[in-house]
């Protein structure tokens, strides 16, 4: 697995929490513990590793909300406040890859780093003698949103998830467009961002040709010019039909570039969220 040192977003966290995310050590990981200050959309507890499938759905939600991380051999209590319990064993990082590697896309997959925590002694008495690991997931708005490649418990294909409070949850189709917007609108001047903006301009373009209906006028325009050129030879299909026909492969391209392909392909209805697009 890629070793991945976490950028820093501290807005709305507390500091210990920025800290370890600046720089995962055993005494800054001692700092979040003493903060016990419970789960946030950027920080969520596991007793024990869960599930691959429960596991991919929650660094997806993670990757798609900011740059945070799973701390596993914890639990929330009951009034939100950190239990360290710790783990029994650590688990193999080859494993976990693995583990969770058919269920996210490949540049998020380049994106998580797993740590090992081991206190022989500690300030913080409740850490004595355990063990715990932690998987840090790299937020990249360059590469937003992050969407789940394959079904399986508690994760759908092509959905994309987020972190809401302390929980993980499947994003609304406003939320995807922001998603997509933020990718857009960032400072990436890459030329697949520049081929993306191009593509979603002429998808805006082709809906807007789109006729809602014919005007009388146009209706006996249409009919007196069939009179005159009717044995001019004309195209086997209308343009109407070549319109829709453009629309769904400019939507395959855009499918693409947003690396949801495989989504599209399956049947997904992306003509929401592409609908939301277009009136941005």
């Amino acid at each position: 697995m890629a070793s991945v040192k976490p950028s820093n977003q501290s807005r709305g966290i507390t500091h210990a929490f920025a800290s370890f995310l600046d720089d995962p050590t055993l005494e800054t990981f001692r700092m979040v513990m003493a903060d016990n200050f419970g789960e946030t959309r950027l920080l969520d507890f596991k007793r024990e590793w869960p599930a691959w499938s429960t596991l991919a759905k929650h660094i997806l939600g993670i990757a798609n909300t900011g740059t945070g991380c799973l701390v596993i051999g914890v639990e929330e209590n009951g009034d939100g406040s950190a239990n360290p319990i710790g783990l029994n064993a650590l688990r193999d990082k080859i494993d976990i890859t693995k583990g969770v590697k058919g269920y996210i896309p490949s540049p998020l997959a380049d994106r998580i780093s797993v740590y090992d925590f081991s206190y022989n002694s500690s300030e913080y008495e409740k850490l004595q003698g355990k063990i715990f690991q932690v998987m840090f997931i790299e937020h990249s708005s360059e590469h937003t949103p992050f969407v789940a490649v394959k079904s399986g418990e508690g994760i759908r294909e092509g959905a994309v998830y987020i972190r809401q409070d302390a929980g993980t949850t499947e994003a609304s189709y406003d939320k995807v467009q922001e998603l997509i917007n933020d990718r857009i609108d960032g400072n990436h001047s890459t030329t697949d961002e520049t081929d993306l903006k191009k593509h979603i301009e002429h998808l805006r373009i082709l809906y807007t040709e789109i006729p809602v209906h014919q005007s009388l006028a146009m209706q006996m325009a249409a009919g007196l010019m069939g009179q005159m050129y009717g044995r001019a030879r004309k195209p086997e299909e209308s343009f109407d039909d070549f319109l829709l026909k453009m629309i769904e492969m400019k939507k395959s391209v855009i499918a693409q570039h947003l690396g949801v392909a495989k989504a599209y392909a399956g049947g997904v209805n992306l003509n929401k969220m592409m609908a939301l697009i277009t009136r941005k």
